[in-house]
């Protein structure tokens, strides 16, 4: 029985493991909290990428800011609180290349994208548990 119960835990890890690797490598890794903190960054620190949003050929402006460890008042989701490891995050804001703003209120231990998009642009990664998808008005979850 013991043997039964090791070898289904086994195969279900592996099947998640595969499911977001395979999730995963359609994506452009954008920036990373964890690395920025290994670089050096402080709370409060900015940065910029400029990834292709909508598959215009024209760079946007993904501004993010750096904080050292997640606030514990970012938990809007009942269980949030047992999720916080105190990993380095970011906050970002995007700005479309004709200056359109485009508000994310969200706080990510990495960003990226992805090459699918959903009503004209691409999916947003933050971290690897959260796809963010624009509704045409906004980005969510």
């Amino acid at each position: 029985m013991n043997m039964k119960l090791s070898l289904v835990m086994l195969i279900l890890m592996a099947s998640a493991t595969y499911a977001i690797c395979s999730q995963t490598k359609d994506v452009d890794m954008l920036v990373t909290a964890s690395k920025l903190k290994n670089a050096g960054f402080v709370d409060g620190q900015t940065g910029r990428v400029n990834p292709d949003l909508n598959g215009d050929g024209k760079k946007d402006f993904i501004e993010y800011m750096f904080v050292s460890s997640t606030p514990p008042g970012t938990c809007e989701q009942s269980g949030c609180m047992f999720n916080l490891d105190n990993s380095p995050a970011l906050t970002f804001e995007i700005t479309m290349h004709d200056e359109k703003l485009i508000d994310a209120a969200y706080m990510c231990t990495s960003i990226g994208i992805s090459k699918k998009s959903h009503k004209g642009l691409k999916y947003f990664f933050c971290g690897l548990k959260y796809i963010l998808r624009w509704n045409g008005a906004e980005y969510g979850t």
